[in-house]
């Protein structure tokens, strides 16, 4: 915790805007984790791992590596991501609360959109979901709004054989499609 802290989270508010983070094949970290500030926004950002073609990349195994982790469940926090591209990671995005998630795509994950424990909704405009195992995961209890989701199944990479659209084994999320 940062001199400052509220809670658990910090005062920081994070700007991300026109990065490319490329890493290793089926890293085992995060590139973007702001599980614990009060506020965070970023345009035109991608996270790719090293490039390859769809049948090369390997299957993500480092289950706790993300794209992008977006503050946690807060009261008086906002999240507001467009443009972001995730490429290979274990989950591609996480979805917290206060989120606003437009324009973006996660490719060759395991899991696509993590929903993360939240207590105010988030919202999200429009994502393409395209060769993961599981599109969307709720991972903790929460409701998102979903504008547009274009889920395309493909069959490129070997690894890539059941394929859930969304995955709530424990009946935790809410969704709305708008």
């Amino acid at each position: 915790k940062n001199v400052l802290s509220s809670g658990s989270f910090t005062h920081v508010q994070a700007e991300f805007y026109n990065l490319l983070f490329r890493t290793v094949q089926n890293p085992t970290h995060s590139v973007i984790n702001l599980a614990f500030i009060n506020a965070a926004r970023g345009r035109s950002i991608s996270c790719d791992t090293a490039g390859l073609n769809s049948a090369d990349i390997p299957e993500p195994t480092g289950s706790s590596s993300y794209c992008l982790i977006p503050p946690g469940d807060l009261n008086n926090g906002t999240s507001d991501w467009e443009g972001i591209r995730s490429r290979g990671f274990y989950n591609g995005f996480g979805v917290g609360e206060h989120m606003k998630l437009r324009d973006s795509f996660v490719l060759y994950s395991v899991n696509g959109l993590v929903i993360q424990t939240m207590t105010h909704a988030a919202q999200v405009d429009y994502i393409g979901l395209e060769g993961n195992i599981n599109n969307i995961a709720c991972g903790g209890a929460g409701q998102v709004n979903f504008g547009l989701v274009d889920i395309e199944h493909i069959n490129v990479a070997s690894w890539y054989s059941t394929v859930t659209d969304i995955k709530d084994i424990s009946n935790l999320c809410y969704t709305n499609l708008i």
